[in-house]
């Protein structure tokens, strides 16, 4: 579950992931796919008032700030909701 919550926060790539647990980036990208759909159970339904909702989905949001953002895969500074 580590490996999951940490790949979503950080944005880092198979590759990364798999070197900071030294695995292969199959393996981590096979644990991510088995492991996601049952940390998306234990946070249940969204709330069904609209100023409470919250969404996990690991979209970049373009970010001009240098200091909190790297450069991702597509050359530009984001961070993942």
């Amino acid at each position: 579950m580590l490996l999951v919550v940490l790949g979503y926060r950080t944005n880092l790539t198979m590759e990364q992931l798999a070197a900071l647990f030294a695995t292969t980036d199959s393996t981590v990208h096979r644990v991510t796919a088995d492991l996601a759909p049952h940390l998306a159970a234990l946070l249940g339904s969204p709330p069904t008032d609209r100023r409470e909702l919250w969404l996990v989905d690991g979209t970049l949001i373009p970010v001009h700030d240098q200091q909190k953002t790297k450069k991702s895969k597509n050359y530009r500074r984001s961070v993942n909701v």
